[in-house]
């Protein structure tokens, strides 16, 4: 093996073993200020729209997931490249990254505290139910056949949980996410995500007050 590839091979190692991500303080885009703390332990449910979610380690993002909620229908969980139903969370079971029973996002971040994840961004974007039932159609129908055109394959490989998930928006709601691009890495879809102005934006860490915005 050549040097370059010596040097290739660690860099990847590097990716895999930090994450999603090369080193950086948890939640880098997240203001300093103009956050309030809520009462409540957990954020209020979804109801009609999409809530994203990304996780950060000490140094690192982590992971991104994503439910999208309709008024009537299943609630919908995408948890692309993740182990959320997998062993030993089996009682939740998955099919093709799409979870069969959506968790709560309390259940999924007693999940994510027991992983050591040390921060979560969770970013709220209200959407007319006709927007989030179509949304949610296409990952549904693409869970169950992943050939169906009139679906959206949701299986991800790892380490493509933010770009699967942005790459989604991009193409099926750019209305509302006019991103440039679909993005690798968590942190720089955070990043993005603040600028088009969610509707709510949560800051939580296990055992603190849930801080939110606007």
């Amino acid at each position: 093996m050549t040097r370059h590839w010596k040097i290739l091979v660690l860099g990847l190692c590097v990716v895999v073993l930090a994450g999603c991500c090369l080193p950086h303080p948890p939640a880098p885009s997240a203001p300093a200020s103009g956050w309030r703390l809520l009462p409540e332990k957990v954020p209020s449910p979804l109801t009609s729209g999409i809530d994203i979610l990304i996780a950060y380690g000490n140094s690192s993002c982590l992971h991104a997931a994503a439910w999208i909620a309709t008024e009537n229908e299943p609630l919908l969980f995408w948890d692309p490249a993740g182990g959320f139903g997998a062993p030993p969370h089996e009682i939740f079971s998955r099919t093709r990254d799409i979870l069969d029973t959506a968790p709560s996002l309390a259940r999924y971040l007693d999940f994510r505290w027991e992983l050591g994840t040390e921060m979560v961004e969770l970013f709220r974007f209200n959407l007319p139910p006709e927007q989030t039932s179509r949304l949610a159609g296409l990952l549904w129908r693409g869970s169950k056949d992943p050939d169906d055109p009139q679906g959206h394959d949701p299986s991800t490989a790892g380490l493509f949980c933010s770009h699967a998930i942005s790459g989604f928006l991009l193409q099926h709601a750019p209305d509302r996410f006019p991103l440039e691009a679909a993005y690798i890495f968590p942190h720089d879809f955070s990043e993005v995500l603040y600028q088009l102005s969610p509707n709510r934006v949560f800051l939580l860490q296990e055992g603190k007050p849930v801080r939110v915005r606007p």
